[in-house]
Parts: C-alpha cells; sequence; structure tokens
C-alpha cells in the first residue's frame, strides 16, 4: 500500500510541473495558420510575443509571426528588446 502511496505522489508531482508545459500554446501550429492568412493565428501570435512570461514562448512566437503590421506593432510596443529587434528582423524578411 505504502508503495502505490509513493506511485501516487510522484505522479502527482510530475503533473503538477508538466500542466504548465501541456498549456503551452501551440506555437508551430499558430505560425502554419498564420502564414496561411488566419488573421486570428497572427494576432494570437503577436500577443504571445508581446505578454508571455516565458522569453523563449515569446521569442518562438515572434519568429513565427509573418503578418507584416502586426510584426510592426511587436517592433513598437513590445517590452523586451530581444523580441523588438526579432520583429524588426521579421520586417526586413
Amino acid at each position: 500500500m505504502r508503495f502505490c502511496s509513493q506511485i501516487t505522489s510522484a505522479v502527482a508531482a510530475i503533473m503538477v510541473t508538466a500542466v504548465p508545459i501541456l498549456a503551452k500554446i501551440n506555437i508551430p501550429n499558430l505560425g502554419r495558420k498564420c502564414s496561411s492568412g488566419e488573421q486570428h493565428a497572427c494576432r494570437e501570435l503577436a500577443d504571445i510575443a508581446e505578454k508571455d512570461k516565458d522569453f523563449n514562448v515569446r521569442f518562438q512566437a515572434v519568429l513565427s509571426l509573418t503578418d507584416q503590421s502586426l510584426l510592426a506593432h511587436v517592433a513598437e510596443n513590445a517590452e523586451d528588446k530581444m523580441v523588438r529587434s526579432y520583429a524588426m528582423r521579421g520586417l526586413w524578411h
């Protein structure tokens, strides 16, 4: 019985730490949708690029963003200097 309790505790601990990872938005999928012209996906990527707490998520979002007007918006308004810089690079490509 004690073994089952330890297993349950271990699984619970893994689930608690994995939930934020599982809850992350599928940025590659949003990027594909944005590239195909789905504006809601582009707006969501821009929002993530500006506001997500995780730099890696913001970075991937700005790299996946293809809408020029939203890239310009991120380049002007993102708080993170690196995100603004990569948004500017996206405008040149």
